[in-house]
C-alpha cells in the first residue's frame, strides 16, 4: 500500500509510518528500488495511537489497512483522526465485519459432523482445532470481556462506527468485502462465493490449520455456503467479512 502511494504523481507529501523499526526498514529499502512520484515521503515510527501528536488540520487522508481493530479505544482514534483532519479530509480504513466471523463461528458448530457425514473421523487433534477455532470466533464477537491485551480486538458494525463517527463530525461510508488495493472490476468479479472463498482460506492462513485438514473441512462444509449463491447472484455480496471504512470530515 506505502509504495502504492509514493508511486502516484498526483500524491502529495506523504507520511509512512509504523510502530515497528523493522517494518519501517523494510519499507525504507522498498522505496530505493522505485520510482517515486509523491511530492516528498518521510518514515516515521509511529503507531496508530500517535495520530494526536500530528497538528490539527494538518493531514487530508489517513489510510489503515487492518490497524482499527488493534487499537483499545476506538472512539478516542476516531476523536484524534477528526482533530488532525481538516473539513473535507478522509480517514480511510480496511477492517473486519462482525457480520460474517460471527456466522464463521456459526458454521463451526457443523464441521464435525459434516465430516462424519464424508466417511472422515475427527482425531481428538481435529476436535481441538474446531472448538479453538469456535471460541476464537466467539471472542472475537463478544463485547463484554477484556480484550486490551489481546492482539486482535474488535469486529465493527457500520451502525455502531456511524454513531461513533458522527459524535467527532466523521461521516461514514463502507463497502463491504471491497479491498481498497484492487479495481472496482477486481471487487466485483470477487462477489461470487466470495464467504467461501473467505472461510476456507481463513482457517488455513489465519486458524493455521494443516492443508490437508483445511481443504477437508472446507469440502464437507461446502453445501451451506450453497445458501449464500442466490444472493451473491443478484450482484451483492454477503455476508460481509471485512471491507472498506470511508469517514469524511464533515466540520
Amino acid at each position: 500500500m506505502s509504495i502504492g502511494l509514493a508511486m502516484q504523481p498526483e500524491m502529495g507529501p506523504l507520511l509512512i509510518t509504523d510502530p515497528s523499526p523493522a517494518f519501517c526498514r523494510i519499507v525504507q529499502n522498498k522505496l530505493k528500488e522505485i520510482e517515486m512520484k509523491a511530492e516528498s515521503v518521510d518514515i516515521a515510527v509511529l503507531s496508530a495511537e500517535d495520530v494526536s501528536v500530528l497538528p490539527a488540520g494538518s493531514v487530508s487522508l489517513i489510510l489503515l489497512r487492518s490497524v482499527l481493530h488493534h487499537i483499545t479505544d476506538v472512539d478516542g482514534f476516531l476523536r484524534s483522526c477528526a482533530q488532525v483532519l481538516p473539513p473535507g479530509g478522509l480517514l480511510v480504513c480496511e477492517e473486519p465485519y462482525y457480520e460474517g466471523y460471527m456466522m464463521m463461528g456459526f458454521i463451526s458448530q457443523f464441521m464435525e459432523d459434516a465430516l462424519a457425514n464424508t466417511g472422515y473421523t475427527c482425531t481428538a487433534e481435529d476436535r481441538e482445532r474446531i472448538g479453538f477455532f469456535t471460541a476464537t470466533m466467539q471472542f472475537y464477537c463478544r463485547r463484554d470481556v477484556d480484550k486490551s491485551t489481546a492482539e486482535d480486538k474488535h469486529l465493527f458494525r457500520p451502525d455502531e462506527l456511524m454513531v461513533s463517527g458522527r459524535a467527532v463530525d466523521l461521516e461514514l461510508t463502507h463497502f463491504p468485502n471491497w479491498r481498497f488495493t484492487c479495481t472496482q472490476e477486481q471487487n466485483e468479479r470477487g462477489y461470487r462465493g466470495h464467504f467461501y472463498r473467505f472461510f476456507s482460506s481463513y482457517i488455513e492462513a489465519c486458524m493455521s490449520w494443516p492443508s490437508d485438514f483445511s481443504r477437508r473441512v472446507a469440502e464437507a462444509v461446502h453445501k451451506y455456503f450453497e445458501f449464500f449463491s442466490t444472493l451473491e447472484a443478484a450482484g451483492q455480496t454477503t455476508p460481509h467479512c471485512f471491507g472498506t471504512f470511508v469517514f469524511r470530515k464533515t466540520g
